[in-house]
């Protein structure tokens, strides 16, 4: 036998929470085994949020990165919102009511964030994509654009929409010095600081939106006034927040009693093995979390995973594979 663990395939009922990377990766190698599972998202496809950015600025690039579910996985993937685990009777609980048996139980619910970097809303392929598409017609509309937060999101954000759009004037508003994440190596943070000046982006360095939850976002106003803690003032059209990142734990929070960190940091994991999976919680099933992957991504559309999906011993000993045809 080995490392080998003997399972009854017959009673064998996977149900995986979340379509992301890990969602969509988990869900192919189940494919591939012949291993009964059904795939759930709010979502009916998969959104490479890598891309989320871009097709923010440019017109009809969001169809780029909404590919269907159904196409892939067929009868094995169900849209629908999950409200609750049911640990004790091993049932995932969507929204309209129906309650999906499991014997074994992955989450692969990773982060949630802003639009339009995130993308986490009950929808179909059409109103994704119409989503971006007005999106990128507030940029359109504006002569001013400030961008709150200077991670990596807000960095790309803040570039993205000054490449496509020269003549307008884009205001990056961070609260600490250093731009982009702090797991980059000094010079590349500065490099990106210099590529944005360059470029003509206004930096507000170590100041913080005092007024941020009064302004509207990502809709174009004649005139949007921004103050800062340290007293500046900057009038814009647009407002686009891109301000980290939390973990997606309303699925299972209340099941499994977990307590995890307001913010998420690209590498970032469970402390130990008693705050991946409490004790007593009483599942019976093999219970996975993935890895929050932070920005990294397919290198050449979705033919491979991202590298960080690919590091072994870190997802559900689940051997790598190649993207599925539509995924």
């Amino acid at each position: 036998m080995g490392s080998q663990v003997s399972v009854d395939m017959g009673a064998v009922r996977v149900v995986i929470v979340g379509g992301g990377f890990g969602g969509i990766a988990a869900a192919s190698q189940l494919q591939t085994l012949n291993i009964p599972f059904m795939l759930v998202d709010m979502k009916d496809s998969f959104h490479h949020n890598v891309a989320a950015l871009r097709a923010s600025v440019e017109s009809g690039f969001a169809k780029k990165t909404f590919i269907s579910y159904s196409v892939t996985f067929k009868e094995n993937f169900r849209q629908g919102l999950v409200v609750e685990i049911d640990v004790q009777n091993q049932m995932v609980l969507l929204e309209d009511g129906e309650a999906l048996p499991f014997s074994h139980l992955i989450l692969a619910t990773g982060s949630t964030g802003l639009f339009p970097g995130k993308f986490n809303q009950v929808s179909s392929w059409e109103l994704a994509i119409q989503a971006y598409e007005d999106m990128v017609k507030q940029v359109q509309r504006s002569q001013s654009v400030v961008v709150v937060g200077g991670g990596s999101a807000g960095v790309e954000m803040a570039a993205e929409v000054k490449t496509e759009f020269p003549e307008k004037e884009v205001t990056l508003i961070h609260s600490q010095v250093a731009l982009a994440d702090k797991e980059l190596l000094p010079c590349v943070r500065q490099e990106a600081k210099e590529i944005l000046l360059q470029k003509g982006v206004q930096l507000l360095l170590s100041e913080r939106v005092s007024n941020l939850e009064d302004l509207p976002l990502n809709e174009y106003r004649e005139r949007i006034q921004v103050h800062t803690d340290k007293g500046t003032e900057v009038a814009t059209n647009l407002v686009i927040v891109c301000n980290g990142i939390k973990v997606n734990s309303s699925a299972y929070h209340s099941a499994f009693g977990l307590t995890l960190p307001d913010r998420w940091s690209p590498g970032q994991q469970w402390r130990s093995e008693s705050e991946r999976v409490p004790p007593g919680g009483g599942l019976q099933s093999h219970l996975c979390h993935w890895r929050l992957c932070g920005r990294e991504g397919a290198q050449d559309g979705l033919s491979r995973w991202p590298p960080c999906q690919r590091r072994r011993g870190q997802h559900c000993q689940l051997q790598e594979t190649e993207a599925p045809q539509g995924l």
